[in-house]
């Protein structure tokens, strides 16, 4: 279980808080399209939580 806290957040993560399909983050990372750009470790594809927190609440807004 991930620490709620993390500053780093996987693409289903990220894909299940912007409510956009994980196709869509993939999209992104591969592409560099979208507005937020991922953290590559290894193979591995994160996104920053404070990148998807800031597009959350500029969507509310």
């Amino acid at each position: 279980m991930r620490n709620e806290n993390h500053p780093l957040l996987t693409s289903k993560e990220a894909s299940a808080a912007l409510r956009l399909a994980y196709a869509t983050l993939r999209d992104w990372s591969a592409n560099g399209r979208g507005p937020i750009r991922p953290v590559k470790i290894g193979a591995r594809v994160f996104w920053r939580r404070s990148d998807v927190e800031r597009l959350v609440a500029g969507a509310a807004e």
